[in-house]
């Protein structure tokens, strides 16, 4: 990823007033996000910039959401609830204000249509906008020749091997018995990150036996078709492997809105009000609840 960061920078950095649009496009699980907020959060970046925001935009563009997250970044004094009551057109005056003569970086994660890019265009004169998307099509409309997309690759088997005994083993030696089928199993990723991320995950629940990790390469080696295809089947995996309540509250996150932040505290609120949380003698349900969510990050 250090490559790719320093070609973003690179973009970021260029002697020019205009407003720049660099596009980063790559599947699913290829870690685009985590490549934009890795430059979004550099010390280098945030400090050319007057005011810096993110705002994930989805499938399902949300005009008023995107204002909204723009002016809390702009004005760090105002309240939601005041911004709240305001009409899209008041919080469009106050962007424009806020952003007038100013150096600005916005993010527009998870990019799905040129006509959301129009609108923000619109907002954004002379700044610098990264963007993230599935679409190559998106990308190439909102790029100009000077700034072509970025294309995320996947892996190599070298780096698919170091991700995979850093999320698994962390700094613990690598047990030489299971290297050569660990190898065969980080191969059927097919250097997506995210199918290598949930697979250590998975494999970390289990023991450490060659049976368990055989095992697991079986399913794998069961089902091959395209990339997006072998990545459901080994988030099919993962989730096969939870206990019966863990199903029920990863299911019932599911029914969220795509990329929205959801509160802690509210979901497991809501968790115990559905009677997804089991009720133990030596603690409330609350912290049950919150040791279920730690379980389910940890997958």
């Amino acid at each position: 990823m250090e490559e790719d960061f320093n070609t973003i920078l690179d973009c970021l950095t260029s002697q020019t007033y205009e407003l720049i649009v660099i596009s980063i496009v790559g599947m699913g699980g290829i870690v685009k996000s985590t490549l934009a907020r890795k430059v979004y959060d550099d010390s280098s970046i945030r400090h050319r910039f007057d005011t810096c925001a993110w705002v994930t935009v989805s499938e399902n563009y949300n005009e008023r959401q995107v204002l909204l997250d723009v002016v809390s970044s702009i004005i760090s004094d105002r309240t939601d609830e005041s911004n709240i009551k305001m009409s899209n057109g008041q919080l469009a005056e106050i962007v424009y204000r806020g952003l007038k003569c100013r150096r600005f970086l916005v993010v527009i994660d998870d990019l799905w249509s040129t006509e959301a890019l129009d609108h923000m265009r619109r907002m954004y004169n002379k700044s610098r906008i990264i963007l993230t998307t599935r679409l190559k099509y998106v990308a190439d409309y909102a790029s100009c020749p000077e700034f072509p997309p970025h294309n995320m690759s996947f892996l190599s088997f070298d780096d698919s091997w170091n991700l995979f005994n850093e999320r698994l083993f962390q700094e613990q030696p690598y047990p030489s018995k299971l290297e050569e089928i660990g190898k065969r199993i980080v191969q059927q990723c097919r250097g997506l990150p995210l199918s290598i991320v949930v697979i250590a995950g998975l494999l970390g629940k289990m023991d450490l036996s060659h049976d368990n990790w055989r095992k697991v390469e079986e399913n794998l080696n069961s089902f091959f078709g395209t990339i997006s295809e072998q990545f459901r089947t080994i988030l099919s995996m993962s989730y096969n492997r939870l206990s019966q309540h863990l199903k029920a509250c990863f299911l019932y996150i599911g029914g969220f809105p795509e990329d929205i932040e959801i509160s802690v505290p509210k979901l497991i609120r809501l968790w115990i009000g559905e009677q997804f949380v089991r009720a133990r003698r030596d603690k409330r349900l609350e912290l049950v609840a919150e040791e279920y969510l730690e379980e389910l990050i940890e997958v």
